[in-house]
């Protein structure tokens, strides 16, 4: 007979006893992050579990049914030993960690089956994300862990990962907001996190002789502007929402430069435009350094943005001033019109204010401790380029008639 059964005369049942002690543990870690006590715990709970599920066997070998109470019971230790593991998955995050909590967590989810308890979209949410982090380890190449052991094959590869992380994110778009929790901003989390998925599928499927999954990368941009949909302008949302632009500004600029004869490049480098611009006056004025760092990123990636479509604009007015004929033969300049020198503009202010901030981190020696050696290397050369075209573009308009002042020009 179960264990269930030959301790119920004995005061508390065993498994009774294990769970207690299994939460008792799991309080210990979360006030001392001492890793034994999550040690303790997560054995405790496992004992739990086999015991409950030793019960269930016996129950169904006698023919007996399950009571609702006990069905709960087995659901909830199921929770509390998932919350376990994605919390040793966070304290190390190895494959074997995660292919432990692989075995508990699909557990869980069908023992609640349609019901959706409080906390059902904050575990799918953490559960994805801990897949979506073991996807990015596994497709990165990174050295085995000295947790993990030699030819492990029950370790699950990067299809089986990417798969389980995008069904999760999947499965809580189809809760209702409002219901246990789900928000409207967590539907944004959840369609930001497969948009990143796809554009992490894109990414892993170029190579120097294959352009990608472009489908991949449209669905990405697909999610990513629904994502920024159902991020609200309050503070709580500001830095999801900022972080969801800069993505979708990243996706579009990517259609513009690598996926060819797509038929809308340049609107592509318009809406990337658009969305860096957009996410640029998210930041705060008062800046620590972690914020400083992604600015710097984001008003760099503006400024590129920019160069290239003043390249494109100047280079197609010059094209356009060939074909009418008002260009003289032993004129070989490329004129520039005011939407590409707009252009022009914009993106030398944009990237010195970027080296100002730059500049001020090199006195503090905290270029080499951000990483933001290559960064203030790019900044630099495209600095340079966009002084010498501004510099050609002054020496030509200097020989130029003025334009007469408008009424306007401080608007």
């Amino acid at each position: 007979m179960g264990s269930f059964f030959s301790n119920c005369c004995k005061g508390d049942p065993a498994d009774e006893l294990a769970f207690e002690k299994g939460l008792n543990s799991y309080q210990q870690y979360s006030t001392t992050q001492q890793p034994q006590c999550l040690q303790d715990a997560i054995q405790s709970f496992q004992s739990c579990l086999d015991l409950r599920l030793e019960t269930r066997k016996d129950l169904a070998a006698r023919g007996r049914p399950e009571s609702r109470a006990f069905s709960e019971k087995i659901a909830k230790v199921y929770l509390n030993l998932t919350i376990a593991l994605l919390s040793q998955y966070e304290k190390q995050p190895t494959p074997a960690n995660l292919q432990r909590l692989a075995q508990i967590e699909p557990n869980l989810f069908k023992e609640w089956g349609t019901d959706h308890p409080q906390n059902y979209v904050s575990i799918l949410y953490n559960v994805a994300t801990a897949y979506n982090r073991g996807y990015i380890q596994a497709t990165s190449q990174l050295p085995p862990s000295a947790f993990d052991p030699p030819n492990d094959t029950s370790i699950l590869n990067p299809t089986e990962l990417f798969s389980r992380a995008y069904a999760r994110f999947a499965q809580i778009l189809t809760v209702q907001d409002g219901v246990t929790g789900m928000t409207s901003s967590m539907r944004g989390m959840a369609l930001s996190g497969l948009a990143k998925l796809e554009l992490l599928q894109y990414q892993r499927s170029r190579s120097p002789s294959a352009v990608g999954d472009s489908h991949a990368l449209d669905k990405a941009i697909s999610h990513f502007k629904e994502a920024s949909l159902s991020f609200s302008t309050l503070d709580e949302d500001k830095l999801l929402l900022r972080e969801c632009l800069e993505s979708l500004a990243t996706a579009y600029y990517k259609r513009f430069d690598e996926v060819v004869n797509s038929g809308h490049n340049h609107e592509d480098l318009g809406m990337s435009i658009k969305h860096y611009r957009n996410a640029r006056r998210k930041y705060n004025a008062q800046r620590d350094y972690r914020e400083q760092t992604t600015w710097i990123q984001c008003s760099h990636h503006l400024a590129m943005a920019l160069y290239n479509r003043y390249e494109i604009n100047r280079h197609n007015n010059h094209l356009e001033q060939q074909r009418q004929g008002l260009l003289t033969v032993g004129n070989t300049e490329l004129s520039a019109n005011s939407a590409a020198l707009k252009d022009l503009g914009e993106a030398r202010e944009v990237e010195t204010e970027a080296k100002q901030v730059l500049d001020a981190l090199s006195e503090e020696d905290m270029i080499s401790t951000l990483r933001l050696d290559d960064i203030k290397r790019n900044v630099d050369n495209l600095l340079g380029v966009l002084a010498e075209h501004s510099a050609h573009a002054s020496a030509q308009s200097s020989r130029q008639p003025s334009p007469a002042p408008s009424s306007n020009a401080h608007n």
